[in-house]
């Protein structure tokens, strides 16, 4: 069931499934990132910061499970096989990063498939930001189609 409603998550209640590399990625930008630089030159996060910092990442998933992911929070970048990018913080950044959750949104069941979970650098201490985040749109959209593959498959093999 998809919402109506202007400006909020039109891809309403979804179970997660995940690609079997995005916990490797959410590790790496959380807390199996030992020293993260930052872009804005503050301080070091220490190991707390960084598993806060997961689970304000994983809240943004429970609220995109639950369908209640607010309007400034996402934005769909692929139509077709549907790619939907989760935008954390909002508004603003985290010591010059943005975090990336990548989620496709299948046609056939009501799931959401997790797939990327990256960061890139906000534009104003890197110039190459786009060219960062399109890399990690074509990712989500590869490991999207590997996914639909593989449930086609399974499928099949019924």
């Amino acid at each position: 069931m998809t919402s109506e409603v202007p400006g909020h998550w039109p891809y309403g209640e979804r179970t997660p499934e995940v690609h079997p590399e995005f916990k490797a990625d959410l590790n790496r930008i959380t807390v199996g990132d030992p020293e993260p630089a930052r872009p804005d030159g503050s301080p070091t996060p220490g190991h707390a910061d960084r598993i806060m910092l997961r689970r304000e990442l994983i809240a943004l998933m429970k609220a995109a499970h639950s369908g209640t992911v607010r309007d400034i929070e996402y934005e769909q970048v692929r139509d077709g096989d549907i790619v939907v990018e989760l935008k954390f913080p909002r508004p603003g950044n985290r010591g010059g990063w943005h975090f990336r959750l990548y989620a496709g949104v299948p046609n056939m069941p009501a799931v959401l498939v997790w797939v990327v979970a990256s960061r890139k650098p906000d534009q104003r201490w890197d110039h190459r930001w786009n060219q960062i985040q399109n890399g990690h749109i074509r990712l989500a959209v590869h490991r999207f189609k590997e996914w639909i593959t593989d449930r086609f498959a399974a499928q099949l093999r019924r």
